[in-house]
């Protein structure tokens, strides 16, 4: 159905844009001619040039302007870019271009304003209502009117002449106190305005398409008129295939309290507070008090009848939460029916998830997620298909207490994370990392704050240019966070000691530079391959101190070849000093011949025999972690060939303590070139707001949590040892 539709709409338009001219004024593939024109003193504000995929949509790149707001901030923080372009008239023409967000709830407004050569603004257009969405998204923006969800401002948009616009400005931001927000953009360009008010509707957005109808006669589409046809097309694309809505939540039509309603104070209602509002004009409330004799749990249930939507395949369910009392707001629950009343969706928890902000939400069927258990009992095997209703719980333990739940913007999205269960291919290998292409940087450097490391950070940027002539951008921790370093290579210097952007791959075990490893004077050169499921890999620098990382950088010197493109094939190299080398250093070393690996199959069968409440994994881990550390294929070997005679025993039913699987049975997974399965897209959980001293050896407590079966426990560790400033932050 969902095709039909999509192919109806662009049919409809086809009309309306088959005389229109599309010309691109800035590809946002370069930074030349883009400077930081607002926040660009602020610490945290960072303008690079993004790859990935997900955030580009013409062209190798789009721009990415992003920052994070101060912890005291009682107002509004910008960021704002200009970008230079040649004279261009958009008198009766359309600007278009392509936007989109990591932080759709952090990143809170767009404003979009062109100047004359006299520094007259005679363009401007705003929104505050969280206009990007994760996906990227085409803005047709129409000179002196509301489009695209953003608001014309006549009183800013003082020129009444925009026929030689040289200068664009874009701004982001938000009202949230230290927030991270950000913005990427693409494929600006302008092209003549819909015709007629078919045209006009189309230009406003996918309810204006749907509206318009075909005028009489036929109308063929020439090579100009296709570009902005494909780009509204694509605009009303996302919004049918990657999200949907299903329930503004502007009205208390199709809502109901379906839990607790028949205490004397409970309310549902329409809340026009804007802090509890991501998308139209309201939100809805639902708040009671505990009954004060309660013995046990107290539960609010929100009710809301959506559209019949199936839950299949890669469709996910989103909505916008939060609640004014997240101290007894402690559970959250969400279900869904189909019209026979029987329940097909549901997840839970009492993790106290729900905060005094607006939380997105993304709850996958059949998945335990991001807090959020997954409840398969209750579900008896039925299929999330038809879905007609879904009842939101939130809870508390107390008795006598006030608690209330906030529900917005209720919607599906697409998502790319999967079960376990469904990986049928092996994970695409990236070796090699490009830092430089045709004389462009592909690639930054992240070194550590203070000048001794800004200085290295040179020398390897120096070094590169000298075989290339292309100079990378050298950026501190506090710029190159995960959502930058997904979309770009990267050479990071430093350990986790001093280099944030190191904390990802450190607390996974991919790099292990901390304060005893590789030791004083000491290094570890090795590339991480692919750590974010982009296609980006990191080249680490890794090293206890200064002296250690300037040897490293000796280290890589070899691999750095002459010429316009230079592509860093798979490097490890590792000097082990102090601690680390006596620790360490025999794994390097030893001899791994065919004498060895009998001896730890012999070892694996007598295991199996006589420990009696466990497989294979705690052995079979040791050989991943060796693997991981040293890069000798020996130990990924035996990796595999341990993991596989576990499910060789498990096949026997053997008579175990705790099942087939043995008892407590811990494993890290090291599939990262082992076995290389597909690794989904992670979702960065949020730093937590309670800290504790560093520990005495940096990273051993997340080391110390390394043992587990599942890659979400990896996730979690996240969250509990969280990088900051003061220290390490447990959730």
């Amino acid at each position: 159905m969902r095709p039909l539709l999509i192919f109806a709409l662009i049919v409809i338009a086809l009309p309306t844009l088959a005389q229109q001219e599309a010309t691109l004024i800035h590809g946002c593939e370069t930074l030349e001619g883009v400077t930081v024109s607002t926040g660009a003193d602020r610490a945290g504000t960072l303008l690079v040039i993004a790859r990935a995929a997900e955030y580009v949509t013409e062209g190798l790149g789009s721009i990415r302007i992003g920052g994070h707001s101060p912890a005291d901030a009682t107002g509004s923080t910008y960021c704002a870019i200009d970008l230079t372009i040649e004279p261009t008239d958009l008198t009766d023409r359309a600007l278009v271009f392509d936007a989109g967000t990591t932080l759709p709830v952090e990143t809170q407004t767009l404003y979009v304003r062109g100047f004359d050569p006299a520094g007259n603004c005679v363009l401007s257009w705003q929104s505050w209502s969280n206009p990007l969405a994760e996906q990227m998204r085409t803005f047709v923006l129409l000179p002196g009117e509301d489009s695209a969800g953003l608001r014309w401002e006549p009183t800013v948009a003082f020129g009444d002449d925009p026929s030689a616009v040289v200068k664009l400005r874009f701004f982001t931001g938000t009202r949230t106190p230290d927030a991270d927000f950000n913005t990427y953009i693409d494929n600006i360009r302008v092209a003549a305005p819909p015709a007629g008010e078919e045209g006009q509707a189309a230009a406003h957005g996918r309810d204006g398409l749907a509206r318009a109808t075909a005028l009489e006669g036929g109308h063929g589409i020439g090579h100009a008129g296709l570009p902005l046809m494909l780009a509204l097309a694509q605009a009303v694309m996302g919004q049918v295939a990657d999200e949907v809505p299903l329930a503004s939540c502007d009205g208390i039509e199709g809502a109901s309290v379906d839990l607790g309603g028949d205490w004397p104070d409970t309310v549902l209602e329409v809340n026009t507070d804007a802090r509890y509002i991501t998308e139209g004009a309201g939100s809805l409330h639902l708040a009671a008090t505990s009954p004060a004799d309660a013995t046990g749990n107290s539960y609010l249930c929100l009710g809301i009848t959506i559209p019949p939507t199936d839950f299949t395949g890669d469709t996910t369910l989103k909505f916008d939460a939060a609640s004014s009392t997240p101290g007894q707001s402690e559970a959250l629950y969400v279900r869904g029916l189909n019209a026979e009343g029987e329940l097909v969706l549901s997840w839970t928890s009492w993790g106290a998830l729900l905060n005094d902000q607006m939380r997105t939400f993304e709850l996958h069927p059949g998945m335990s997620y991001a807090g959020m258990a997954w409840e398969t009992d209750a579900i008896e095997g039925r299929e999330p298909v038809g879905v007609v209703k879904l009842r939101i719980y939130t809870g508390t333990h107390n008795a006598g207490e006030r608690f209330d739940i906030f529900v917005d913007n209720v919607r599906t999205g697409r998502s790319q994370l999967r079960s376990f269960n469904d990986v049928t291919e092996a994970k695409p290998l990236y070796p090699d990392t490009m830092l430089v292409e045709g004389g462009e940087p592909r690639a930054i450097i992240v070194a550590p704050a203070g000048d001794d490391w800004r200085a290295l950070a040179a020398e390897v940027a120096a070094m590169i240019e000298a075989a290339t002539g292309a100079t990378l951008p050298i950026v501190g921790p506090e710029q190159a966070g995960d959502d930058v370093l997904a979309g770009t290579n990267a050479i990071v210097l430093g350990s986790i000691v001093n280099n944030r952007a190191l904390l990802y791959p450190y607390s996974h075990q991919l790099t292990f530079a901390d304060g005893v490893y590789p030791g004083a004077g000491g290094y570890e050169v090795r590339t991480v391959n692919d750590p974010w499921g982009t296609g980006r890999n990191l080249i680490a620098i890794g090293a206890s101190d200064l002296e250690g990382a300037r040897a490293g950088l000796e280290a890589l010197r070899p691999h750095i070849a002459d010429g316009a493109t230079l592509v860093v094939p798979q490097v490890l190299a590792v000097q082990l000093t102090g601690d680390a080398e006596a620790a360490y250093a025999n794994l390097f070393t030893a001899e791994l011949d065919e004498q060895w690996a009998e001896s730890q199959r012999a070892a694996c069968e007598d295991h199996l025999v006589r420990a009696g409440t466990r497989g294979l994994f705690s052995r079979a881990e040791g050989q991943g972690l060796n693997y991981a550390l040293t890069g000798r294929e020996e130990y990924a070997r035996m990796y595999v060939w341990m993991i596989k005679r576990t499910y060789e025993s498990y096949l026997s039913s053997p008579d175990t303590y705790g099942g087939p699987w043995g008892m407590d049975s811990p494993a890290m997974s090291r599939w990262s070139g082992a076995t290389a399965l597909q690794r989904p897209r992670r979702t960065v959980p949020p730093a937590s707001r309670r800290s504790r001293p560093w520990p005495a050896r940096a990273g051993m407590a997340a080391r110390a949590c390394r043992r587990c079966w599942d890659s979400s426990t990896w996730a979690r560790v996240r969250a509990w040892y969280r990088f900051g400033q003061e220290g390490w932050a447990t959730k």
